[in-house]
């Protein structure tokens, strides 16, 4: 497991530990404080990474095409030294940016949810060197390429919330759907008429699978956060936004 995401799944255990002690027994208990509402609306932010098997295979033939170096290096001392390196037979195409997303779900009952999002992420990946001085003390790199883009989510969604109290919930999620990615390249060295072929656009599968989800706060307006799998990213929070009472 990551160390990012450790201490936030053991800060997740902890509050689930608590919001199951104060999960009411019965309904008497509860004393008819607990609302419940028919609509949805969350605001979300992303991190770690949104991938695809075909935005790999695109990084790894422009590397072919054009010749360009990227991996390790190391250096000795003194004039004439080799500087060597060591090719990355996987590139994989690296997303710096915050995943953003908008869901809506519809509440059939006091525990299932259905509804989707739409989600958006954009790119930019230094993918290698164009020139590369190989007998020199000092690396020299020259003609760098960059690949850029964006990613697009619209997935349908189902929601199952398996603890409901006034003031927190724990809650699970599956979703499934459209991934529409579009790449392009950026260079220093290679002419702007040889880039006009790598435009590329990709219609594939998104999916998200989410065993852990929290939220926090007054019953209509939330702060959430959870935590899951897919092919978008594997953490992310935000704000819920709850109207229409049963």
């Amino acid at each position: 497991m990551s160390s990012i995401l450790r201490p936030f799944l053991i800060l997740f255990l902890l509050l689930a530990c608590t919001c199951l002690n104060a999960q009411p027994r019965s309904r008497a208990e509860e004393g008819g404080k607990t609302r419940y509402y028919r609509h949805e609306v969350n605001v979300s932010i992303g991190g770690v990474a949104v991938r695809s098997g075909w935005s790999d295979d695109y990084e790894r033939t422009v590397m072919d095409d054009f010749g360009l170096v990227v991996g390790k290096f190391g250096a000795g001392h003194g004039p004439g030294t080799l500087v060597y390196f060591e090719w990355d037979e996987t590139p994989k195409l690296n997303y710096n940016s915050i995943y953003r997303s908008v869901s809506y779900y519809y509440h059939c009952n006091h525990h299932v949810a259905l509804g989707g999002l739409v989600g958006y992420c954009s790119v930019k990946d230094n993918l290698g060197y164009s020139e590369v001085n190989r007998w020199s003390e000092e690396l020299q790199r020259t003609g760098e390429t960059f690949v850029r883009g964006t990613s697009l989510f619209l997935m349908p969604s189902v929601k199952w919330s398996w603890l409901n109290n006034q003031w927190c919930s724990l809650y699970m999620k599956a979703t499934a759907g459209v991934h529409y990615q579009s790449l392009y390249l950026e260079s220093e060295t290679i002419p702007e008429e040889q880039l006009d072929g790598y435009d590329k656009y990709h219609l594939g599968l998104g999916y998200y699978v989410t065993p852990f989800g929290w939220e926090i706060g007054k019953q209509k307006v939330r702060w959430f956060i959870e935590f899951g799998l897919g092919s978008n990213n594997n953490f992310q929070m935000g704000l819920t936004y709850r109207f229409g009472r049963f």
